[in-house]
């Protein structure tokens, strides 16, 4: 309905940063504070989180669109640092654990918020112009990042829990705390890899 000069940029951010980091923000937190009959973390940490989510997506965005580099990166920033706090209150809720069977789930949200942060950074960098000399390759690599590295792990890492847990059903025997994290694991690797031949522009890899 509005003419973005940026196109189809803003509402895809809008979306993705603001609306699928909130969830995952809030989700993440909700199940793992669940699963592992953990203490929740302080309301006041939690709302400082969302707070520079949301706040950092709205500078992020205005400065784009506006042209403001200080802005865009002040925004990314904030987007970063709350991501790195969610995983430092996923950390702190998988040590104060009452049951640790659920540990390779929160470990694999630890790992994805690491990955998609990184994937972050790579996109404040291409905002404010840093990147301009190869900017698909770093493109790409932003992308995968956030796309397959924090987005994908998080639902790997999630999916073996939640599926039983909603059809109320025994995980299956496979599913070892081993073979989960090997798992997440091979899916960290190949993330790195293929966000790395992209921006290294290397196809095979």
């Amino acid at each position: 309905l509005v003419d973005w000069s940026t196109g189809w940029w803003v509402p895809l951010h809008l979306l993705l940063v603001g609306g699928l980091l909130g969830a995952i923000s809030t989700v993440t937190q909700m199940l793992a504070v669940t699963w592992s009959a953990s203490p929740a973390p302080s309301s006041a940490i939690v709302v400082a989180q969302r707070a520079g989510l949301a706040v950092g997506t709205i500078l992020l965005v205005a400065g784009r669109e506006s042209g403001h580099d200080t802005a865009l990166v002040v925004g990314g920033a904030l987007v970063a640092s709350s991501m790195l706090g969610l995983a430092a209150v996923l950390w702190w809720i998988r040590r104060t654990a009452v049951t640790r069977r659920f540990a390779p789930a929160i470990e694999g949200y630890v790992v994805a918020v690491g990955l998609g942060t990184v994937g972050m950074v790579i996109g404040i960098l291409l905002g404010a112009g840093w990147l301009s000399s190869s900017y698909e390759r770093w493109r790409d690599a932003h992308l995968m990042l956030n796309v397959l590295g924090l987005v994908g792990v998080v639902i790997a890492a999630t999916l073996p829990y939640f599926a039983a847990t909603q059809v109320r059903a025994r995980m299956s025997d496979r599913a070892t705390p081993a073979a989960i994290r090997l798992t997440i694991a091979a899916l960290a690797i190949a993330t790195v890899g293929g966000a790395a031949g992209a921006a290294g522009a290397v196809p095979a890899l």
